[in-house]
């Protein structure tokens, strides 16, 4: 499938709206917006409410290839199919965007020949087990480029054996540009809506972050919101 344009393919774990994800759709939306690249998806899983935010973007066939580990039959069925897609679409550069993307991506990219491969790191690896760790340091090697989120991340890498030549750091950015509201609306209007108090000697604090994980810290936000109080 020939195009002068460079043929984009980014490989996520899910629709769900977590902060890999997120970021990874607000990415292909933004790369589609410039028009330089011919973008493509994939995913592991195809559930989750991000999936309405892709699907008007017309970025045609989203293949799923669902995992139920790596040491097993289906996993390598998976890649197969993968290598198998990527060859067909002659991608030029893959980019996953978590840990079980990295490890399948990246193999299944450097088997297809992909010319630039992009994994990702975006959290501690102190989050994950020692197996976990040794089988993402081991998808690094297929990689072109790592990125990572922050120069903590970055210092993780580098401590893991990972070249700096090959750690590029790109913080994560939100695009505001939906928030941007009209210069008629109204501040009490804008909190009824949302069913909070109206009155305008009141502060809000927020934190946008999953319940499941410690690392997340809610309990240093609500100390913290305290404080402010």
């Amino acid at each position: 499938m020939m195009s002068d344009q460079p043929t984009v393919l980014h490989l996520i774990d899910s629709f769900d709206q977590g902060g890999s994800e997120s970021q990874a759709v607000q990415l292909v939306r933004l790369l589609q917006g410039i028009g330089r690249y011919r973008i493509l998806m994939a995913c592991l899983n195809n559930d989750g409410p991000l999936r309405t935010e892709i699907d008007r973007l017309d970025l045609g066939e989203i293949p799923e290839y669902k995992l139920t580990g790596f040491y097993n039959l289906r996993a390598l069925r998976q890649l197969r199919r993968f290598t198998a897609h990527l060859k067909t679409h002659q991608v030029d550069i893959l980019h996953t965007h978590d840990f079980y993307t990295n490890v399948f991506g990246m193999w299944a990219g450097a088997v297809a020949g992909v010319p630039v491969r992009v994994a990702a790191r975006r959290e501690s690896s102190r989050m994950r087990s020692t197996t976990r760790r040794v089988l993402e340091r081991a998808s690094y090697r297929s990689a072109t480029r790592i990125l990572a989120n922050c120069e903590a991340v970055r210092h993780q890498l580098t401590e893991e054996g990972v070249s700096p030549r090959r750690i590029e750091v790109i913080y994560n950015g939100v695009d505001a540009s939906p928030m941007c509201h009209s210069g008629s609306a109204n501040r009490s209007e804008m909190a009824a809506s949302f069913g909070l108090p109206t009155d305008p000697r009141r502060l809000f604090i927020s934190i946008v972050a999953n319940l499941r994980l410690p690392a997340k810290d809610h309990v240093t936000f609500l100390r913290a919101a305290r404080t402010m109080r």
